[in-house]
């Protein structure tokens, strides 16, 4: 594991970052504050103009690695490989890579 962990470490190191405002896509650009929908499952918003009706609240721009793993130093790259190799959680990883 520590073989694929360094590789891991140098292929993707600091590269899975980015902010949470998907329309932002470089790290100057992620500042200040961003309107961000709230989805509840027993809510029901009925109308023509969807966008006005949805709650939203404003969050601030954040630049972050993903909340579950990173490969920026072998230590969160051994225990990415780990949780892969273990099948649990596994498909968050696969997803965000």
């Amino acid at each position: 594991m520590f073989i694929f962990a360094s590789f891991g470490v140098q292929i993707v190191g600091g590269k899975l970052a980015a902010c949470n405002d998907p329309t932002i896509t470089t790290r100057d650009n992620c500042t200040g504050l961003f309107e961000q929908k709230i989805f509840v499952t027993r809510m029901e918003v009925y109308g023509k103009n969807d966008e006005a009706l949805h709650p939203k609240i404003l969050v601030p721009r954040v630049w972050t690695n993903p909340r579950n793993f990173n490969f920026d130093h072998i230590g969160n790259a051994m225990l990415a490989l780990f949780e892969t190799l273990s099948y649990k959680g596994w498909n968050v990883i696969r997803d965000i890579l």
